[in-house]
């Protein structure tokens, strides 16, 4: 019997084979660059991977792109990748979704951010950085892969509430029905301090009309299949 693997995908736990992949980040941030993106910033970059994909495949001449990581050894790592080739338009600076400084944009450009799996680590996300991302550009599009999508479910963003609050940390075990999805991905995130506040936080700014929701779509993919990522797009209104 041919090797199979658990992942999730589109709320659902499947057995795929190990080389799937559904790979709508990259493709989602490909389909958001305009002719005016001038920047494509990434927030939580690791060591580059998804930056340096983004560059290979649009391989446009007049984008810069900035990968922002609080690590020391991811930003070494992207600087070490960046020169083994002359003129890749790279510039990587320290950042922390806690003190959030989006400083190194200069003149307002218009920028195109994205994050996958950073946000996620940070339980309760400062929200200046909405502030910020829409301040210091002219116009900005942003995309998000974070496993948000319990976070929909008003029961378990209570708990969740409450769960931080008290501290007291839940030891229920995780199932693979796909009747307790949205309740595993919670559990899961909480078990880990994982956040629990981004999806409220892209509603309050959307309900106070500073940004448009371009694109939802829950729990698309988990190659864990406890921490799906869902895709979020949004854009900067007016």
């Amino acid at each position: 019997m041919p090797r199979r693997t658990l992942v999730a995908v589109d709320g659902k736990y499947r057995f795929v084979p190990p080389n799937f992949v559904k790979e709508t980040l990259l493709a989602t941030v490909l389909a958001n660059l305009t002719e005016e993106t001038e920047v494509v910033v990434e927030l939580g970059s690791g060591w580059g991977r998804n930056l340096f994909n983004v560059y290979l495949r649009c391989r446009r001449g007049d984008l810069r792109f900035v990968a922002c990581e609080p690590a020391d050894a991811g930003r070494r790592a992207t600087e070490l990748l960046c020169a083994l080739e002359d003129g890749i338009p790279f510039a990587v600076h320290p950042f922390t979704y806690m003190e959030p400084d989006l400083s190194f944009l200069e003149g307002g450009p218009n920028v195109l951010f994205f994050t996958s799996h950073s946000i996620e680590q940070v339980t309760l996300l400062d929200p200046r950085l909405f502030d910020l991302m829409l301040e210091r550009t002219a116009h900005c599009t942003c995309v998000h892969a974070e496993p948000i999508g319990w976070q929909r479910h008003t029961p378990l963003a209570a708990r969740a509430r409450e769960i931080v609050a008290t501290g007291t940390i839940p030891d229920d075990k995780l199932s693979f029905d796909d009747e307790d999805f949205a309740e595993n991905a919670a559990l899961y995130s909480w078990q880990r301090g994982y956040n629990i506040d981004l999806l409220s936080i892209i509603d309050r700014y959307r309900k106070a009309g500073k940004i448009t929701v371009k694109r939802l779509e829950y729990d698309f993919w988990g190659a864990n299949p406890f921490i799906p990522a869902t895709l979020v797009v949004w854009e900067k209104a007016g």
